[in-house]
């Protein structure tokens, strides 16, 4: 049976369904025209099942301007012109997929392109990026390593003649995977020289790793229902990082995995309002800002700890065994589970259901008594919980014994109360590489015999690390007090990791920033200033030739902070730069964020910003510039720019402005003012965007939280798809306010 149905629709503006995307060349306003589709948005463009378990094959053609390029998921098959200056361009027959996955664009494009085998890469791009090979062959170049690394890791070959990645103006998220066609936004697929630092090279190439490893994970095989979305995101975000390590070792990404992936996903789902990997975006509920760290972040965490615990070989013969068995088909976690056991012979399918189906994660409560350690499971949150919840935990321990010499101890934990032997060790810790999903709370004298070991370095950048994200987060729940947070963190005197630097200056900031007592403050602020300081001479405040990559990423970060602890050097250093960057003198794109976030903020240059921020040159530049509208700290310009951003940032980076405000201390006191007198121009922003908002802005009122409570009775009701956000954001408030009482008491 077949049927026809002709429908009308309009190109909208919504970034979301097929929309325009607004660029300029010479001077002139541009369109394009492309699709965003994920998760039921197909429904915008074209009649349709748009749920991910119903797949069908897709003849798709397109009548266009004949000056224009026609873009979908297949290869174009013909072009045929008429006589009223259109051409007909049709596409090969896609395999069969999901509608979310569906794409086609319009437009005038520039493109460049290479072969692997028999598939043919493109980047493709707006012609005001010409010539694009400047700005294209980084994320060319890549993406081919990407496909090949993934056809071989998987053992499928990837099924299309060709893969392209086009890059749009206007886009709400990162990127998106439609299968054959994935779409960027700019500043993650092009590489603009002078102004995308180390870290942004960083982004590109793990956000195309990670759209690649979804032609697998996601386009291949789809989840049955949204309920399981986490096997799409969680596998692409895990083999993002994969992907750019195995040809760029010495870039340590897994350093950043755990800092931007697991650290993220330990801080959200130590809410009390979370969310199990499984129950979350079930339906047709979309993705929000309280399950989107669950399903991309927990989820990739929790696979690098089955990894672990299953072993590389294994692991990779589990995944083999599931992507041919489910491949142009669907899938459930629980298929997952058992390709993976059937391959390994492991109970994989008892322990993960503990994992995916349960909400948060444990601490692990450690007592040393004489040769014997007492370890104790218990559900981890900010906030009291009566949770009875149990893991089965792999647990890895490294003992320290007195001649040096060190051992490691690997076992599942399967009840609630375990006793271990560990003989005469010194020392010990646990959860080596920060492996397994969970947090670790030491008695006193224990953490005092941790720091001895990160003094000496004895123990590697991660597990350094670790011990202070455990740390703080103990303290922020009220099971350490300030002088055991201070006095742990001197053993990070001389410390070299980055990641540990990264989070300890990070850490006092916001201590910094959240505590109105001003003895405190002047003591946390002398704290940091001594630690940023003391590193920035140790590593430099410019860049280095040959230096470590984790550093050139780091230093731009510590002399921010060392700025807002009142260190001179660090601003006089920006101030100098920013006068050289309005000269057209080159700036280090490592440091040019920085410096334009601490010359807003001395300068509060407005007409400067707002001019050189409207005639930027390039996507990287603009969002940079974004940021820097929200840092100025005269009330006067605060307020101009909160108006100003709706009517002159692109929707696509109203975010970056908004999240500066919102997280600029002199801004504090105008924001929920702000809010409501601009609540239609908040509710007109991308879903996500407005959430993200959310859950910022709401913490920082801490004087009108009872305003707020009593606001959003009436407005969530109106508004039932915020729901998440202020779940999340009125439990930060919470927990900031727990925190200041423990902290002041």
């Amino acid at each position: 049976v077949s049927c026809t149905i002709k429908y009308t629709g309009e190109i909208n503006n919504k970034l979301a369904g097929f929309y325009r995307s607004k660029y300029m060349l010479n001077d002139e306003v541009k369109y394009a025209a492309v699709t965003q589709f994920q998760e039921s948005d197909a429904r915008r463009a074209f009649p349709c099942q748009a749920v991910p378990g119903i797949k069908a094959t897709f003849d798709i053609s397109m009548l266009i301007d004949q000056n224009l390029t026609a873009i979908s998921n297949g290869k174009v098959l013909e072009e045929v012109n008429n006589k009223n200056g259109k051409k007909l361009v049709t596409f090969s027959r896609t395999p069969k997929m999901s509608t979310y996955l569906i794409f086609f664009g319009v437009g005038e494009f520039s493109q460049i392109e290479t072969q692997l085998n028999k598939t043919t890469v493109t980047i493709i791009a707006s012609p005001e990026h010409t010539p694009l090979d400047r700005f294209g062959n980084f994320a060319l170049d890549f993406a081919k390593k990407s496909l090949q690394y993934c056809e071989q890791y998987f053992d499928v070959p990837y099924p299309l003649p060709k893969l392209d990645l086009i890059a749009t103006a206007d886009f709400a998220h990162g990127a998106m995977e439609n299968w054959g066609a994935i779409l960027f936004r700019e500043n993650l697929l092009l590489n603009f020289p002078g102004y995308s630092s180390k870290q942004s090279e960083l982004s590109i190439r793990g956000v195309i790793a990670h759209e690649i490893a979804h032609q697998w994970f996601g386009n291949l095989v789809s989840p049955t229902n949204w309920n399981y979305l986490w096997l799409n995101e969680s596998f692409a975000t895990f083999f993002g990082f994969g992907i750019v390590d195995y040809y760029y070792p010495d870039l340590k990404v897994w350093d950043y995995f755990v800092q931007s992936q697991t650290a993220v996903a330990l801080l959200r789902d130590g809410y009390i309002k979370t969310m199990a990997i499984e129950k979350s975006g079930g339906g047709v509920v979309g993705m929000t800002i309280k399950n989107a760290p669950i399903l991309y972040n927990k989820g990739g965490s929790i696979l690098r700890q089955v990894k672990f615990y299953l072993g590389d070989d294994e692991f990779r013969n589990g995944l083999r065994l599931f992507l041919k068995k489910h491949q142009f088909d669907v899938a459930t976690s629980d298929d997952l589970w058992k390709s993976l056991q059937q391959a390994t012979g492991k109970p994989i399918v008892d322990l993960m259901e503990t994992w995916v189906q349960q909400d948060g994660y444990p601490v692990l409560d450690v007592t040393r008594n004489g040769t014997q350690l007492q370890i104790t499971q218990n559900r981890f949150t900010y906030l009291h919980n009566e949770s009875k919840s149990l893991w089965l935990i792999p647990i890895t321990i490294q003992l320290f014994e007195e001649d040096g010499s060190s051992r490691e101890i690997q076992l599942l934990m399967t009840l609630r109360d375990l006793t271990l032997e560990i003989g005469t060790a010194a020392n010990f810790k646990i959860n080596l590489e920060l492996k397994g999903f969970y947090r670790v709370h030491y008695e006193d004298s224990e953490l005092q015999n941790l720091g001895k070991l990160v003094e000496a370095k004895k123990l590697s950048v991660i597990d350094r690390w670790n011990l202070i994200l455990d740390v703080f987060a103990m303290f922020r729940a009220g099971r350490y007090n300030l002088n055991q947070y201070l006095s742990f963190i001197r053993s990070y005197e001389d410390e070299d990791g980055h990641l540990s630097i990264t989070s300890i200056s990070n850490q006092l900031s916001s201590l910094y920033q959240l505590t109105d007592n001003k003895s405190m403050r002047e003591r946390i602020a002398a704290v940091g200033k001594r630690f940023t300081e003391t590193l920035l001479c140790k590593f430099d405040y410019e860049p280095q030739e040959g230096e470590d990559p984790t550093i050139s990423t780091m230093r731009g970060n510590l002399i921010y902070k060392s700025f807002i602890f009142g260190s001179e050097k660090g601003e006089e250093l920006a101030l100098k730069k920013y006068e050289d960057f309005k000269n057209d003198k080159p700036v280090s794109p490592d440091l040019l964020q920085t410096v334009l976030l601490i010359a807003a903020a001395k300068t509060n240059d407005l007409d400067w910003f707002t001019n050189r921020f409207e005639n930027s040159e390039n996507e990287q530049l603009n969002a940079i510039l974004a940021n820097a509208l929200g840092r100025f700290t005269n009330l006067e310009n605060i307020e101009k720019i909160q108006s100003y951003l709706f009517d002159k940032v692109p929707a696509r980076n109203r975010t970056y402005t908004i999240s500066a405000i919102i997280n600029n201390p002199k801004a504090k006191e105008t924001l929920w003012h702000w809010y409501l007198a601009n609540l239609d121009n908040f509710e007109k922003l991308p879903s996500f965007h407005y959430q993200r908002a959310l859950i910022q802005l709401i913490p920082k009122c801490e004087a009108q939280a009872q305003d707020i409570k009593e606001f959003f009775v009436d407005y969530i009701k109106k508004k039932p798809d915020l729901g998440d956000a202020l779940d999340v954001g009125l439990e930060t408030l919470e927990i900031n306010l727990q925190f200041k009482r423990s902290i002041l008491g």
